[in-house]
Formats: C-alpha cells, sequence, structure tokens
C-alpha cells in the first residue's frame, strides 16, 4: 500500500502496477526465506510453464487489437471459453499429474 502511495502520484496506473509487482515479490521472497529448509519446493513441470507462456503471449497480444465493443466481446468470450481449460489444469495439478 505504501508503494502504492509512492508511485501512483509519479506514474499513475503503471506504478501501481509496478507496486503490486513488488508487494508479491517480497511476499514470495518472505515466504521462502520464513519456510526455510522445512518445506521441499517442487519445479514447476515444463508442461505448465510452456501453457504459463502461451497464456501471457495471447493476452499481450490480444493489447493490440481494436478497442471496439465487438472486439471487447470477443475478447470475453474467448476468455470465457477458456474457463473449463482452466478448471481441467487445475484439478490435473492438484492431483500431481
Amino acid at each position: 500500500v505504501a508503494a502504492n502511495f509512492v508511485l501512483i502520484p509519479s506514474f499513475g496506473i503503471e506504478g501501481s502496477a509496478g507496486a503490486t509487482v513488488v508487494a508479491y515479490t517480497v511476499q514470495c521472497l518472505g515466504m521462502r526465506w520464513s519456510a526455510g529448509h522445512r518445506v521441499d519446493w517442487p519445479k514447476t513441470p515444463p508442461r505448465i510453464l510452456l501453457q504459463a507462456a502461451a497464456a501471457v503471449a495471447l493476452g499481450a497480444a490480444s493489447t493490440a487489437l481494436p478497442q471496439t465493443t465487438a472486439w471487447n466481446i470477443s475478447r470475453l468470450v474467448l476468455a470465457l471459453a477458456c474457463l473449463p481449460w482452466c478448471w481441467i489444469q487445475l484439478q490435473r495439478t492438484r492431483r500431481g499429474q
């Protein structure tokens, strides 16, 4: 929250996004430090990394599309169509497959 107060006046919404990234990074590092060697951190399977990279690339590419009502509805429909895939991937990950 403090980073937001510092970054938003100078950088606007981009400052808020940056503050969020910093906050999650600090939280992650703090959790890893506090857990120490008590927790065995599993490696992320390459399949998951590739799927995440593809999702990020598609999301980034979609920002180049026009901001018309038709395109925005199309993006919404596509995003909703991805929900079953996300659910299946979550269930597979929970089962350790």
